[in-house]
């Protein structure tokens, strides 16, 4: 990809991501509330390191990231900054750092498009503090009749196969079965365009599958978790509906948690 590609991402990224409102916002005034003197914060997948100028300078601050270009821009804006250091994550399913060595851990939209969504569930936790907090921002995707971005430079069989698939990954969440789908060859994988929103969706995300994975697995405890507030048009009415089937109560609205390592 070339860098006028991955100036465009990132431009799109920052038009996104406004940290003065919405669920960035409550997520920001979440960890404002509780920083300490002497706090670390690990943000995964940092990008160009925009939630830095939110946070004060006692706070230790590390970002890492895949791209190398985001890196270099992160590093030119901060380069003043004494308690921000940037890393370079290459593709790999180990957080460098050893365990439990920050307060926080942060992931704002990032997990959907890991390829190992699992393994780094697990790193996040492995690095976290006990009694430290794990924040999770993603898209919910896991109604498995849902279309993708992803997936729309694919023929017919590919996508009808997907939906079984999905359906098939829905029940087994039934019986707690979590298997992480992955879309290989995405969008922007195949063409190395990035034109629509999720165009480089690579991880299916599940909301349920992703809380009941670390309760289960890392026995984190569930400080705040969103859910859908319906509202009164037809279509809240509709997902009020679905978030009474089994698996589905999390659904009509993004993942966002905060969970606490025991």
């Amino acid at each position: 990809m070339n860098k006028n590609f991955k100036e465009l991402y990132y431009k799109k990224a920052r038009e996104k991501g406004d940290w003065k409102k919405g669920f960035r916002a409550e997520a920001l005034r979440f960890i404002l509330e509780r920083i300490k003197l002497g706090n670390s914060l690990l943000e995964i997948g940092c990008g160009i390191g925009d939630v830095i100028d939110h946070f004060p300078k006692t706070l230790k601050f590390v970002g890492v990231e895949a791209s190398l270009f985001a890196i270099k821009e992160a590093t030119k804006r901060f380069s003043n900054l004494k308690n921000v250091e940037f890393l370079h994550f290459k593709k790999s399913n180990i957080i460098p750092f050893p365990n439990g060595l920050f307060d926080f851990v942060m992931s704002i939209f990032v997990l959907e498009h890991l390829q190992n969504p699992k393994e780094m569930l697990n790193e996040m936790v492995r690095v976290l503090k006990s009694k430290g907090y794990l924040i999770l921002m993603a898209p919910n995707l896991e109604m498995p009749l849902s279309s993708h971005n992803a997936v729309r430079h694919k023929n017919i069989v590919y996508k009808f196969s997907l939906i079984l698939l999905r359906i098939k990954d829905y029940f087994f969440r039934l019986l707690g079965v979590y298997n992480f789908r992955i879309i290989k060859d995405n969008f922007t994988q195949a063409t190395g365009r990035y034109e629509k929103s999720d165009d480089d969706l690579t991880y299916v995300v599940s909301s349920f599958e992703v809380i009941e994975y670390l309760k289960k697995q890392h026995k984190l405890q569930p400080i705040l978790i969103n859910k859908f507030k319906t509202g009164d048009s037809w279509r809240d009415k509709i997902k009020r509906i679905i978030t009474m089937l089994p698996t589905m109560e999390y659904y009509g609205t993004i993942l966002f948690i905060v969970m606490r390592k025991i």
